[in-house]
């Protein structure tokens, strides 16, 4: 089987999301809400309050990757709001997770390159009971409370990771064609893109007086 030239080749992806940040107790068996960028809060919504209804579901998760973050805090934010079964206790966590990023090479012969980042991941516990205080934290709250601060926080993370993420892409450009010197354009080529006819030469002749 041939091997994709690099014009062919395409950039790959590959995300290793990292484990929610929380016991093992309040994870085991718990269903997780997966929030994506365009994810329709309503799809979602139902099927939370449908794994809630259940007596035996004590707990879920909401999970948003990457730029998802601050719709996964509004997603959550709207469900307290929509949810009239009880009190819902919320303990909120933003972890980080692992992508890495192939480039193919540029020209013929190169290396590829692989950019690894960390990605922010926000997750968030929903229980009906309430945590025990030996695990109390700033990042614990109710329902009947509202997060503001955190969109702050997820936005500066993101911030961050999209800045890193343009800084690295040019470094790895930058590294390709580190020692390879550019070819200069010769004026003919440069005239016929411009859409002019290259100029004539014209040589000078020179009259003898008589």
């Amino acid at each position: 089987m041939e091997q994709p030239s690099s014009s062919a080749a395409e950039i790959v992806e590959t995300i290793e999301i990292c484990p929610a940040p929380f016991p093992e107790d309040f994870t085991k068996g718990t269903k997780t809400v997966f929030v994506k960028k365009h994810s329709k809060f309503e799809k979602l919504h139902g099927f939370a309050i449908a794994e809630l209804e259940n007596k035996e579901t004590r707990r879920i998760i909401f999970r948003g990757y990457g730029e998802a973050c601050e719709k996964c805090v509004s997603c959550v934010e709207v469900f307290k709001r929509k949810y009239l079964l009880g009190k819902l206790h919320q303990w909120t966590e933003i972890a980080f997770s692992k992508s890495s990023v192939v480039h193919p090479p540029e020209v013929d012969g190169a290396e590829s390159k692989t950019i690894e980042k960390k990605v922010p991941t926000m997750f968030v516990l929903l229980s009906k009971d309430p945590f025990p205080e030996a695990l109390r934290s700033d990042s614990m709250q109710t329902s009947e409370d509202v997060d503001v601060s955190l969109f702050d926080k997820v936005v500066k993370s993101e911030k961050k990771r999209q800045f890193d993420q343009a800084r690295c892409f040019k470094r790895s450009k930058e590294n390709v064609n580190k020692w390879r010197r550019q070819m200069k354009e010769s004026k003919k080529n440069f005239a016929e893109k411009r859409g002019k006819p290259p100029a004539a030469k014209t040589e000078e002749k020179s009259e003898m007086e008589s």
